[in-house]
């Protein structure tokens, strides 16, 4: 199964051109580019990880990963610079599949596209043997790809058996509609990029809806509160810990308007 990925590897270096791969991943095939066509005819671009310990059949959690802005367009290969990379890295039994699409320089994460991707990549997972476990697909994402995280699961909250924002906030009023996803949200106490004032009102109203969140503040923090949340192994256990109801899998709620 590695030969065949590094294969994959190999032809994405040859189709297009030679990029820098961080050192942190010199020795994981499994990690290759990969692009999905959209119905608007754009193209996202993304990472598949793969676990080493996976074999084909296996039936794995996801997380869905969502980078900020500094790591939109050009080298996909930069939507690794932050993230759970260097954990998983560092934890051969790290037991996830993980999918990071990039996007555009001036782009904003959209939660339809992001949700037609999703479902496409899955489905490419699916021809190379294996196959997500949609009882445990979770989400997260740094500074815009935090507010992209609070912003897909808002628009598609049955899609997520959990998910973690980290320095982020969103526009996105329906905090509402995660009633039935667990949230733990990020953020450093001197963040003056992104507020923490912002993302605490969204944690607030959340909670006055019944939503199960929990709130982490990094005191003496700026906006990168991304790099201790990341090298929490309590975070991917607390993934680990929420699983869908079958249920919501089979007969989901309609998306909001």
């Amino acid at each position: 199964m590695h030969r065949h990925l590094a294969l994959l590897t190999c032809l994405a270096f040859a189709l297009g051109g030679c990029v820098s791969i961080p050192k942190m991943l010199y020795g994981t095939p499994q990690t290759t580019p990969l692009s999905q066509t959209l119905k608007s005819g754009a193209q996202m671009r993304y990472i598949e990880y793969v676990p080493p310990s996976a074999k084909p059949g296996d039936k794995l959690p996801l997380i869905i990963v969502l980078h900020g802005s500094g790591e939109a367009g050009g080298d996909t290969y930069s939507v690794l610079a932050n993230g759970p990379w260097h954990y998983a890295n560092e934890h051969p039994d790290f037991p996830f599949l993980m999918l990071a699409p990039q996007m555009d320089r001036d782009g904003e994460w959209d939660p339809e596209a992001l949700n037609e991707w999703l479902s496409a990549a899955e489905k490419t997972l699916a021809t190379q043997g294996f196959s997500v476990d949609r009882r445990r697909v979770y989400l997260t994402g740094l500074s815009r790809g935090g507010q992209g995280t609070w912003d897909f699961a808002m628009r598609h909250p049955r899609r997520f058996a959990a998910i973690a924002p980290v320095a982020a906030y969103s526009d996105v009023n329906e905090p509402c509609r995660l009633k039935a996803v667990p949230v733990w949200v990020f953020h450093g106490a001197n963040d003056h990029t992104v507020p923490t004032e912002k993302d605490q009102k969204l944690v607030d109203d959340a909670k006055a809806c019944g939503v199960d969140v929990r709130l982490t503040i990094y005191p003496d923090t700026g906006h990168d509160s991304w790099s201790k949340a990341y090298a929490d192994p309590e975070l991917y256990s607390w993934f680990l810990s929420h699983r869908k109801r079958l249920l919501d899998i089979i007969y989901p709620v309609p998306r909001a308007r």
